[in-house]
């Protein structure tokens, strides 16, 4: 065994929250690395949240965030959000990122759901950021920084309470990559694809989460997944991919399969609201033949849906459905985690070493997200924690070769064993089932019934992984998501069974109403020796 790759800074991820943090530090001397399975979420980004508009403020931004968290947001991390928001579009204009402005140079912003000002800002075809992503590649390799495609880390190493390195898996050839570094930034997503319906791509399964809690990092929300109210059912090639609800704003309808706009007003619901309206005239039996609604932008200007939306239009039109010309059938599909990793303002955690930003950071947007905040987050705690690091990288340990090849054997003991075992399981087939577990019973709707059911499955699928083999070289990197999905996925499960009430994303209907002992209440997910233990906790 040897070491691959040596650095000061591993980033994990190659989203704007990683790219950014990774910019800002590397301008300040550090060695960077940025590693990736797949290209993330960013790609998907059409637009920002920032204050633009007269009259509106940071303060209003903060005032809409807390309103839509329904009283579980962590205030310090809501407030430099807030505060951030209003350095996002002149940071953007020095970058080069083409913004849609009126002739004076104004953002024209559109309005999304729950928001009391249009602040939408985004590219002028809402290539928002598929653009900031170019801007930001070319900004890095100015700066020499590594970047490492195809190779899913799956394990932090830690020496004396501190990061020292991590494991990874080339999932083309199967082989283990030892990296060593100074600081670990987790940039890794959130977890829609443990769904087996959902906007994401397939690499955004909860591995950062996994890690670090392994790593001994409290996480906080983890009931919390936001579904995207309109994903497509059909066609196959774009199955679970949205279209935004701020065309709803501009007039677009929905409708179920008798034609009736079930909801007409969207000037004050929210995406968690409209999910569950959504859902429930897909299960009462008013749903469209694939499963689903009728979502119709037809009567909507060409040019709002072709061109202004075209990030969302032309994947649409190349997987099969002119959506300016008939309604798609639609229904929620699972896309933003709000839970995550416990940090510090400055996205510090616990663990020396380690830091976190953008979806994978806890407690930013609390029970409910706005359209818009997500991309916000990303610029904004990329920005926060690129000067972290760059004020913190030269000071930190660095742990000899010896010691991280020595972690990097214990950690990758259970691929060995894998690979020498004859005649076990797939691991593919049981990623599959677990997604599709949690579709079943940890989705817009749950219960306590359904929650122990999925606890239950969850110990059986957790049994069978013990068992898996290794037969073929893409079965590692398999076996690897696997077992930090399963683990993310008891998270998951056990704060949703501990919050016995309804709460923005989370919708128990065994408990339908928001209860007065929740106000202001966090689930707090810890590792006490082996255990995994949950508890309630009053938000910071």
């Amino acid at each position: 065994m040897t070491i691959h790759h040596e650095t000061d800074v591993l980033v994990i991820g190659s989203g704007i929250a990683g790219m950014r943090g990774a910019l800002t530090a590397a301008r300040a001397g550090a060695r960077v690395c940025i590693v990736s399975l797949g290209t993330g979420g960013s790609p998907d980004i059409m637009g920002f949240s920032a204050p633009v508009l007269p009259g509106d403020s940071a303060d209003l931004v903060l005032a809409d965030i807390n309103a839509s968290g329904q009283g579980v947001n962590n205030p310090a991390l809501a407030r430099v959000f807030a505060q951030g928001t209003e350095e996002i579009v002149p940071d953007l204009d020095i970058m080069g990122v083409p913004l849609k402005k009126d002739v004076t140079g104004r953002c024209i912003p559109l309005q999304a759901l729950g928001t009391s000002y249009p602040r939408l800002v985004h590219h002028y075809r809402c290539m928002t950021g598929v653009e900031i992503l170019k801007k930001l590649r070319r900004q890095l390799s100015d700066q020499d920084v590594q970047s490492i495609r195809g190779v899913m880390i799956f394990d932090l190493l830690l020496d004396q309470g501190a990061v020292c390195g991590a494991l990874g898996i080339d999932v083309d050839s199967g082989e283990l990559q030892v990296f060593k570094c100074r600081a670990v930034l987790l940039t890794t997503g959130g977890s829609g694809r443990i769904h087996a319906f959902s906007t994401y791509p397939a690499d955004i399964t909860g591995d950062g989460m996994a890690m670090a809690y392994r790593a001994g990092l409290d996480l906080v929300d983890m009931e919390f997944l936001q579904f995207e109210p309109c994903g497509f059912v059909t066609p196959d090639a774009i199955r679970g991919s949205l279209v935004p609800t701020t065309l709803l704003k501009a007039g677009a309808e929905l409708r179920n399969a008798n034609q009736e706009q079930f909801v007409t007003d969207f000037s004050s619901i929210q995406k968690d609201e409209l999910s569950r309206r959504i859902h429930r005239e897909i299960q009462e039996g008013r749903g469209t033949p694939a499963g689903g609604v009728w979502y119709d932008v037809t009567m909507l200007p060409e040019s709002l849906v072709k061109e202004n939306h075209a990030i969302f239009y032309e994947p649409a039109l190349r997987g099969g459905i002119d959506i300016s010309k008939e309604p798609a059938q639609m229904a929620p599909s699972a896309h933003t985690f709000l839970g995550g990793v416990v940090a510090q303002p400055d996205c510090a955690t616990a663990v020396t070493g380690l830091f976190a930003a953008g979806e994978i950071l806890g407690g930013v947007h609390g029970a409910n997200r706005i359209g818009g905040d997500g991309g916000a987050s990303a610029l904004v705690f990329g920005k926060v924690v690129g000067s972290t690091l760059a004020s913190q990288y030269a000071d930190l340990p660095i742990a000899t070769d010896t010691r991280v090849l020595d972690l990097a054997r214990e950690g990758s003991d259970f691929l060995d064993a894998a690979r020498a075992r004859q005649n076990g399981e797939s691991p593919g087939p049981l990623r599959e089932a677990l997604r599709e577990l949690m579709q079943a019973q940890v989705g817009i709707i749950r219960t306590e019934s359904g929650l122990a059911q999925a606890a239950r499955k969850l110990e059986e699928l957790e049994a069978a992984a013990t068992q898996c083999s290794i037969s073929q070289a893409r079965e590692a990197g398999q076996l690897c998501s696997l077992w930090n999905m399963l683990l993310t996925a008891r998270m998951m499960i056990g704060s949703a069974s501990l919050r016995t009430e309804s709460r923005g994303a989370h919708f128990r209907e065994d408990f339908p109403d928001r209860a007065e002992d929740w106000q202001g209440v966090n689930v707090i997910v810890r590792k006490q020796d082996q255990d995994m233990q949950f508890a309630k906790r009053q938000s910071a």
